[in-house]
């Protein structure tokens, strides 16, 4: 999930407040018209983790118990993962070779009772000295773990290698010059795929009895691996600790400008022209009045929920009868211009300002009608050849025909240019040119006065990868009297700097620990007492990883979720029947497995099931199920869109609910820029509201206010 949400405030610029700040202008159409020019530069770059893979290779042979006694080599090894164990993108991988190689981890591993008991290995001394087999072992090693990685995995990895040894080579083959090939086709093998692989050698300083031209051979032949694998040597003296040099920097992401968007609050495009909407509720002053609500407030009936909000969802609210849900709740974590109850209505996450990932934000799409949850960015709702979102950067309506006069006429229109920068080290700046943004005449109300209208310039900006994405935001607001021939600014022009900009920063998130305990029986296990006679539905999700097993309990009665370990006592469980939740759980998946969600709908008989199901092979594909009194089965098989799943790789699962279309993402990263899965999927007996989310890592739930969600396994044939 992004954590982009915004600030709790965003700079306005007022160009005027009053009528004494008001021009009289001739000509109506010039100025009614404005053109806003504005300067904005990237945010700083994002720091991103990225994965690092430790090898250490180490020397075992016999004359270490002359050369070694004291264990430097066993300190210096458990040092470097005490120092970096609790990163969790860098793991480890030891071999010890002395007659020959000894993997003493399968692969690369975090597990810190299997590193303990490899590294104890490490102060072993016994036989020979066998460099060729070991380097072929180590050629194995790297290989077999790119070979789990996908292409972009792997292009993040860097791997580090650390080759320590006390001499030259005694056992297999010992001629200098017939080894470092090994090296080079290493490097050959894997540097084109990967972030790095580096070959670090060191010679681990022997006796004074050891002859002097063994040791300077050694040293030499150290240093040609090193030399060849791109790495350093170092040359340990005898007797003295030393420590592996190690820093796994996180990789520096330069943001670029995604799409600049500009929306007037105040105006909402008609029939024939942009019509005023004085309280910018997403609602026109004309459709207020038909539908016999106040044009000059925002949230007629007092319930929370504003006119346009509820007059898009009929079916679930009333615009002139108090609703239930948001009485006192103004939060707006993402400080999207939605309300979190608001965003429970809409399908949009409340943590999240841009819900589809489509550089828009979720509130700028509600106010033109345009979906704030739809994977399809070329949609066209209303046929009209203009796609939605083209129609919402113009500024236009798409849930009504717009024609190409309308379209000339009434549409914004954007420049947009990279600014030249003296440092080009800097983010960068570009000049943002919107022209044909109309204005209209409001009506005053408690939030500005007659003629007011504020127009907002956002930006998105986001890394090559697109993992990342940050909003800037201004509001500028101007007047427009037409019936005075009054306009503000008299020059139809808004300037703005790139100081103006406020960057939307995340907001501290709540949440809530329900349970910390771990689970104590076997994965899988169910014990007696656990399931509720009430209950609906009962999914569980083991992780034997982190020995815990979620469980979920959804009842007829509770409209609520309780989330708690197996080993609680079910009937002490946690009810929170005014939230719906989310779990976090991590899950270990590969080959002949299957790993899924469920979503709760409004509707306390019908779930949604995602499931992603993987064959022998490895290749895997979604499968969207569903489940309720009436209906049930499979709603679409995603066989379209395989895609790898190798051991231990983490996969985001998402659905959004729009109307009668069911939304599937799929991804391998928690922002899901960039789907392994989108797909959209028409159920013919919808559900009006719901929406589920899972992000698959370790942690805590969290609450959100439009997610009812557990990570489990799915129900297969």
């Amino acid at each position: 999930m992004r954590l982009i949400a915004a600030a709790a405030a965003v700079l306005v610029l007022w160009t005027g407040c009053t009528d004494s700040n008001l021009f009289e202008i001739g000509h109506v159409g010039l100025v009614e018209r404005q053109r806003i020019t504005a300067e904005i530069c990237a945010p700083e770059p994002a720091l991103q983790e990225v994965p690092y893979k430790i090898l250490f290779v180490i020397d075992t042979s016999l004359s270490n118990q002359w050369n070694d006694p004291e264990g430097r080599r066993e300190a210096a090894v458990r040092n470097a993962i005490n120092a970096h164990i609790d990163r969790e993108s860098v793991s480890f991988g030891i071999i010890t070779f002395s007659d020959e190689p000894r993997r003493q981890t399968y692969g690369f591993t975090r597990d810190l009772e299997v590193l303990d008991g490899a590294t104890e290995n490490v102060g072993k001394a016994q036989g020979g000295t066998n460099y060729s087999d070991t380097l072929w072992e180590t050629i194995n090693f790297i290989l077999a773990d790119l070979a789990t990685l996908s292409p972009v995995e792997a292009a993040q990895t860097h791997y580090l290698v650390f080759w320590l040894s006390d001499g030259i080579p005694t056992v297999g083959v010992t001629d200098p010059v017939a080894l470092t090939p090994s090296v080079r086709y290493l490097m050959d093998q894997v540097t084109p795929k990967v972030a790095e692989l580096t070959i670090n050698t060191a010679f681990l300083g022997a006796i004074p009895d050891i002859p002097v031209q063994q040791a300077d051979d050694a040293r030499q032949l150290l240093l040609d691996m090193a030399s060849e694998g791109g790495g350093a040597f170092t040359d340990i003296p005898a007797g003295k600790s030393f420590e592996f040099d190690i820093d796994p920097l996180p990789t520096s992401l330069q943001f670029h400008l995604a799409l600049a968007v500009v929306t007037n609050r105040n105006a909402r495009f008609g029939s024939v022209e942009p019509q005023p909407d004085s309280d910018a509720d997403g609602l026109s002053d004309l459709e207020e009045v038909a539908l016999g609500l106040d044009p000059t407030s925002d949230d007629t009936d007092r319930d929370g929920f504003r006119d346009g909000i509820e007059a898009m969802y009929p079916d679930v609210l009333d615009a002139q009868v108090a609703d239930k849900g948001c009485e006192t709740d103004e939060q707006d974590l993402d400080n999207d211009g939605l309300r979190d109850c608001e965003e429970l209505i809409v399908g949009t996450v409340p943590l999240n300002p841009d819900t589809d990932g489509d550089f828009i934000l979720d509130s700028v799409e509600v106010g033109v009608g345009a979906s704030p949850v739809g994977t399809d960015h070329e949609a066209d709702f209303d046929l009209d050849g203009l796609p939605d979102r083209d129609e919402v950067l113009k500024h236009l309506d798409p849930r009504h025909p717009t024609s190409f006069r309308d379209m000339e006429r009434w549409g914004y229109r954007y420049a947009v240019s990279e600014l030249a920068q003296s440092d080009p080290d800097a983010p960068p700046c570009y000049e943002v040119r919107v022209e044909n943004v109309a204005m209209v005449e409001t009506q005053a109300d408690s939030t500005h006065p007659a003629g007011g209208n504020v127009m907002e310039l956002s930006a998105a900006f986001t890394t090559d990868a697109e993992h990342d994405v940050r909003f800037q935001r201004v509001l500028l607001q101007g007047r427009a009297i037409k019936s005075l021939d009054y306009y503000d600014p008299p020059h139809g022009k808004f300037v703005v700097a790139a100081s103006d900009f406020q960057l939307l920063k995340p907001d501290p998130v709540p949440t809530l620990v329900l349970y910390t305990q771990s689970f104590t029986g076997e994965p899988g296990d169910d014990p007696v007492g656990w399931t509720d006679s009430n209950g609906v539905w009962g999914m569980s999700s083991n992780d034997e990883q982190f020995g815990r097993e979620y469980r979920n309990d959804l009842t007829t009665e509770r409209h609520g979720a309780a989330f708690y370990n197996t080993d609680e006592n079910p009937e002490q469980w946690v009810e929170y029947s005014n939230y719906t939740v989310s779990v976090e759980a991590r899950h270990s998946t590969g080959p002949d497995s299957t790993f899924g969600l469920i979503g709760r709908a409004q509707d306390p008989f019908t779930y949604y099931q995602l499931a992603v199901r993987t064959d022998q092979a490895g290749m895997a594909h979604a499968q969207l199920w569903k489940s309720s009194s009436t209906d049930s089965g499979v709603l679409a098989d995603f066989t379209g869109s395989p895609f790898e799943m190798v051991s231990g790789r983490r996969i985001y699962l998402k659905m959004t609910f729009d109307i009668d279309t069911i939304h599937v993402t799929v991804d391998d990263s928690n922002d899901f820029a960039s789907p392994l899965v989108s797909e959209s999927v028409v159920d013919a007996s919808p559900i009006h509201r719901g929406g589920v989310g899972v992000r698959v890592t370790e942690g805590d739930l969290v609450i959100f206010d439009d997610l009812l969600v557990t990570a489990a396994p799915i129900i297969t044939e």
